[in-house]
């Protein structure tokens, strides 16, 4: 009888954590799938092109800000979804293929459960360069009827050796 309660328990906690996940494993999970959206593979028809950019700009908030800094290039600022649609589609439109990839992410969501902060690593390559594109971000993220949705974007100092 007992290991009948110990295996209805076990399953009742199981089943709660795949209908009802932490809210870190929520975000972790749309972080990776905005990544895998701005990835793109050789090849793509139009179609995908366009539901990859869908998927990404359906990660963010209406008033999303992504400060981006290339080395090399000049500091852009990407505010709302119409400039992120508009910067993914270029971005998709011009390389034949890339992949991003992100790396030690950590998350810290705050006690009431409407914010977040993301840190991670992300590292890109396009057209089979050579070098990859490596960066720290800083992402802050909100919670708005249920969802969790991409508010901020912005690169963190790094390091010279």
């Amino acid at each position: 009888m007992f290991i009948l309660a110990a295996l209805a328990g076990a399953g009742a906690w199981w089943l709660h954590r795949v209908l009802f996940p932490p809210d870190a494993t929520v975000i972790r999970r749309l972080l990776v799938d905005a990544a895998d959206a701005a990835s793109v593979q050789a090849g793509e028809s139009p179609l995908e092109k366009l539901g990859a950019v869908n998927r990404l700009v359906g990660s963010c908030t209406a008033d999303v800000e992504i400060l981006l800094h290339t080395p090399g290039m000049r500091a852009n600022v990407i505010r709302g979804r119409d400039q992120l649609r508009e910067a993914a589609a270029a971005l998709r439109a011009a390389a034949r293929a890339g992949e991003v990839t992100l790396v030690d992410i950590g998350i810290d969501v705050e006690p009431g459960r409407s914010r977040a902060i993301a840190q991670f690593i992300a590292r890109a390559r396009w057209d089979g360069a050579a070098d990859e594109l490596i960066q720290e971000l800083k992402v802050e993220l909100n919670r708005a009827e249920g969802s969790w949705k991409v508010r901020r974007v912005e690169p963190l100092p790094s390091l010279e050796r």
